[in-house]
């Protein structure tokens, strides 16, 4: 602006004269109007600033607010003497108090806090006031079921200069950082928990594994068997000291090599023993096993059983390891030879025993068939001429040799069953019986027998031998039952003693007495007369001893009066393992 648009051009040419030069007046005014101007400039010019300031305090102002709400900030004052305080807009947020109500008294400030946090506040706000120092707390404030998280800092105002100084300082929302901190805490308790649990585990992982390699050390030593460590990749091999010793060698006389062993494996059995290794490393055999000779440093021939397992693989599927044992079973092997020799002679011996009672079973019924047909003939041709006592006694004499006919019967069906071979199938015990009580009724009519049999009844046995064994126990519970007017006889399974399946065969009979029950089984043993019932007492010797050839056993209860309960068990057959082949 310039001075010609505030000063009048008339005011400027009455104070000049006509020569050019102003008067003292007209010069005092000239320079009051200049300053007047210079401070009018000034005064807009900072009018001017002030409004830009006021702009960019507003601006800042309200990116404050801003940040304060992202991060969950909030200032305040607080006068410690009259107990009135400031907020900025964040605090009303994180206390969730309206704007308009303004901040809350100290007394309703308190009641926001949880009541376990309210001591630890004031007890900070009061240090703060007493020392002017910093003060930092995290309490928690409580609003219905919710809890919040509030750090906040405070201290002093010393430097403004007022009276009493106000209490100062910034409070954040750090409920999300104490529930992270809190996870965390969680999270390593829980990690510290388990990093204790399985050092715990591993120490005692440790001490197993010392106390198994001291029982797998004292087991070999005490089993005489040797230990080799084979490294495929480099053929070198550990044989232990006990490996050694069992060929006659010391620790230093045979190389730790492949060759070392393959040199001293019988030439014959190499081949097959070489096979066999190769088969399992190749993944076609589940285990390393096999039997033959190796030569000892006195040059015989002992017998080897070879077990090993792959301890190690490498990436592309080649064994990188194996570990194995040696046992030497030249007493084994020898012995078997023996037991096969022997069984050889008792096989011979059985066939001619067998013979042997062909022969006396023709011979003896002979003669008994001759007396038995020649008592009838004297009692139907003599009749007449004999008196009671006469046909009396010939009637006894035909009664012992048809007795002792069905004795001869029975010694040999003994002897065949402990001489036949056990061949084991399911047999159907429920069909069996049903069979035999069925052919019992057809001999004896007019009986009346309740008959119970369970179905299902199936036990894996020889059906010759198990028909055997029915027939006697059903024969037996029909007999002695004869006397009942109404009898019953039942067939089912129960559990044994020991917990296991037992089939039971149940009258109601005239049973005996348990003092007795150990004779029962024994040859030519009996309880009851022939008067009373007849028998020979042969049957149940067989019962018992066809189950001791299926492993099971038969065992009695009973009662005088009362009748008698039979059972017996079989084991499941013995799985037929893989033997290892012997070679040579």
């Amino acid at each position: 602006m310039l001075l010609s648009e505030i000063i009048p051009q008339a005011w400027l040419a009455e104070a000049i004269s006509p020569d050019g030069v102003p008067p003292m007046a007209a010069t005092a005014m000239f320079v009051a109007l200049f300053g007047a101007v210079a401070t009018l400039f000034y005064a807009r010019s900072l009018l001017k600033r002030l409004r830009t300031n006021a702009t960019e305090l507003a601006a800042l102002n309200a990116n404050l607010e801003h940040a304060q709400r992202i991060a969950h900030i909030g200032y305040f004052t607080f006068n410690p003497k009259s107990g009135e305080s400031r907020w900025t807009e964040e605090t009303f947020r994180i206390y969730r108090v309206p704007r308009d109500a303004g901040p809350p008294r100290p007394r309703e400030f308190i009641r926001l806090v949880h009541p376990e946090d309210r001591a630890l506040l004031e007890e900070r706000t009061l240090e703060a006031t007493r020392t002017g120092g910093r003060q930092t707390v995290r309490f928690r404030v409580q609003f219905g079921d919710e809890i919040r998280w509030i750090r906040a800092s405070f201290e002093l105002q010393t430097a403004s200069g007022q009276t009493p100084p106000l209490l100062a300082g910034a409070m954040q929302d750090v409920t999300e950082q104490e529930e992270a901190a809190e996870q965390i805490r969680a999270l390593n308790h829980e990690l510290e928990n388990r990093v204790e649990e399985r050092t715990r585990e591993l120490e005692k992982v440790l001490m197993r594994l010392s106390v198994a390699e001291q029982r797998w050390s004292f087991a070999l030593d005490g089993s005489g068997e040797g230990v080799w460590d084979w490294c495929p990749p480099t053929n070198e091999v550990f044989f232990s000291r006990r490996w050694k010793e069992m060929l006659g060698y010391g620790m230093e006389e045979i190389p730790p090599s492949f060759e070392a062993w393959s040199g001293l494996v019988h030439p014959e059995d190499l081949p097959d023993v070489l096979a066999a290794v190769n088969r399992y490393v190749g993944g076609m055999a589940p285990a390393y096993e096999v039997i033959y000779r190796m030569r000892h440093k006195d040059g015989r021939y002992v017998w080897i059983q070879d077990r090993g397992k792959i301890m190690e693989w490498a990436q592309d599927g080649r064994a990188l390891r194996l570990v194995g044992t040696h046992a030497d079973i030249t007493a084994r092997i020898e012995a078997e030879r023996q037991l096969r020799e022997q069984s050889e002679r008792l096989d011979a011996t059985n066939r001619e025993l067998e013979a042997f009672s062909y022969s006396v079973s023709h011979d003896l019924r002979t003669p008994l068939r001759s007396i038995d047909g020649f008592s009838q003939a004297l009692l139907e041709d003599c009749h007449d001429q004999l008196d009671e006592d006469g046909r009396d006694y010939l009637r006894r004499v035909r009664a012992a040799t048809q007795r002792m006919g069905r004795l001869i019967d029975d010694l040999l069906s003994l002897s065949r069953v402990s001489r036949g071979e056990v061949r084991r199938a399911p047999v159907d015990l429920s069909g069996q019986a049903h069979a035999i009580l069925a052919e019992l009724r057809a001999q004896d009519p007019k009986r009346a027998v309740e008959v119970v049999i369970a179905g299902g009844l199936t036990v894996h046995a020889d059906p010759v031998l198990l028909e055997v064994v029915m027939m006697n126990l059903l024969g037996n519970a029909w007999k002695y039952t004869a006397r009942q007017a109404a009898a019953r006889i039942e067939v089912g399974t129960t559990t044994g003693p020991a917990g296991e399946p037992a089939i039971f065969v149940k009258d109601d009979g005239a049973g005996f007495e348990m003092a007795y029950a150990a004779k029962l089984f024994s040859v030519f043993q009996r309880l009851h007369s022939n008067d009373e019932f007849e028998g020979n007492g042969v049957g149940l010797a067989t019962v018992q001893r066809i189950l001791h050839r299926h492993g099971g056993r038969v065992w009695a209860e009973a009662e005088i009066g009362r009748g008698a309960t039979f059972l017996f068990s079989i084991p499941a057959a013995p799985s037929q393992s893989n033997q290892p082949a012997k070679h040579g």
